[in-house]
């Protein structure tokens, strides 16, 4: 099974109903698309909103509470990026400790996998994701 890690932009769009290809293409494919606890804390929303967007497609998503084991991982990718790019990507950052450690492709915005390929030119899967409608 494929796991794919959403970044926050990502996020939002599912959550304001922009995105539901994604959801369709993973509901086919069988994917999995880890929605990360950090990520919707930044949001200000909580996970039932994600799933009350799309009821129907409730198993496609894998709800990730937030673990304190990441926060290392999180911080030295935070770092590495403010470093590399002269901007502080703490969401960003997250999503990158928790794609580590799933060995999972990110889903991002085309601007922040430039900011990615920037750190980590070959070592992540990412795959960008331009927004319909």
């Amino acid at each position: 099974m494929t796991l794919l890690v959403l970044d926050a932009p990502v996020v939002a769009a599912l959550l304001d109903d922009r995105e539901m290809f994604l959801c369709r293409t993973a509901t086919t494919r069988g994917w999995q698309l880890l929605v990360s606890q950090h990520v919707l804390r930044h949001l200000r929303r909580p996970f039932t909103h994600l799933v009350m967007v799309a009821p129907d497609r409730v198993t496609v998503y894998r709800y990730e509470p937030v673990d304190s084991a990441l926060a290392g991982p999180a911080a030295q990718a935070t770092a590495w990026l403010a470093d590399r790019t002269r901007r502080r990507h703490d969401v960003l950052g997250h999503v990158v400790a928790l794609a580590l450690c799933h060995d999972a492709t990110i889903v991002t915005t085309p601007e922040r996998l430039r900011a990615l390929r920037v750190v980590w030119p070959d070592d992540l899967k990412i795959l960008p994701l331009t927004f319909s409608g």
